[in-house]
């Protein structure tokens, strides 16, 4: 079980949530440099994906010990982990996230220029509805 203070600015709430997910200690934390998105790297030999909101998106367990370390990229699209198996993996995200998280995790970012650009239609502010209603 994995404990976090999920903290995104002073125009949102300061909470904290309890993930649930890992079988064995967490290693590594990193945040993706959008900050919509997180990585945790566990004993367990995954590294698990989650939406900024804790949503547990997808999880990686190719690695065959202790995942120690995770980083993303600066674009955000890739993210690179280092286990005690002796490997690095360089994960492409696009190709990792299944389609309903890319999908929550696109409209989460966009969600605030949705609902606030005086410059976007009212048909274009629905956009992300539909996504909500995926889970």
């Amino acid at each position: 079980m994995l404990t976090i203070q999920l903290n995104f600015g002073i125009e949102t709430e300061l909470f904290i949530k309890t993930l649930k997910g890992h079988n064995g200690a967490v290693w590594s934390v990193s945040f993706s440099p959008n900050g919509q998105m997180f990585a945790t790297a566990s004993a367990d030999n995954t590294i698990k994906l989650w939406n900024r909101d804790g949503t547990l998106l997808t999880t990686l367990d190719t690695h065959d010990s202790t995942v120690n370390a995770i980083a993303y990229s600066p674009d955000g699209n890739k993210l690179a982990s280092a286990s005690e198996d002796k490997t690095v993996i360089i994960w492409d995200l696009g190709l990792v996230l299944p389609l309903d998280g890319v999908l929550a995790y696109s409209c989460d970012w966009v969600q605030h220029y949705l609902q606030n650009n005086a410059n976007v239609s009212q048909k274009e502010r629905a956009l992300c509805e539909k996504s909500k209603n995926l889970d």
